[in-house]
């Protein structure tokens, strides 16, 4: 659908991850899931950058890191592989329901340089996504 080589994406707000686990996984994250992941150095969680315009300051942009993934991959094993594989189903659904509105929303987050226009017409797009994203 669309190309995100050399680019970066976050997830916008732990609230993004929560809907995405409880629809495929029917299990509910609390906050305290997110800040072990967090201070145990899994993925990358931080205050949403300013220039997308968020109205709560304490809206986060989460993605995975490297060591992330070999943590889920070598230590979780085949346990972490039906997780997987239910979490790429779910936003696949997302994806075929929303495809035309992530397209433009990646091809806008894959720009050398945000501006303010731009910024607006992102903040617009994700508002009607459950699984929003920023770069």
């Amino acid at each position: 659908m669309f190309n995100l080589q050399g680019n970066s994406l976050y997830v916008l707000s732990d609230s993004s991850i929560k809907g995405l686990v409880l629809r495929a996984l029917g299990k509910s994250l609390d906050q305290s899931s997110f800040v072990f992941i967090t201070y145990a150095q899994l993925i990358y969680r931080f205050t949403v950058a300013t220039k997308f315009n968020v109205d709560i300051s304490e809206e986060k942009q989460l993605r995975i890191n490297s060591w992330g993934v070999k943590y889920y991959s070598e230590f979780l094993g085949r346990s972490y592989e039906s997780t997987l594989k239910a979490l790429r189903a779910e936003f696949k659904k997302i994806l075929d329901e929303y495809g035309p509105q992530y397209s433009e929303l990646v091809c806008m987050l894959k720009m050398p340089a945000i501006d303010s226009q731009t910024a607006s017409s992102i903040k617009y797009i994700n508002q009607y996504l459950s699984f929003r994203l920023v770069a």
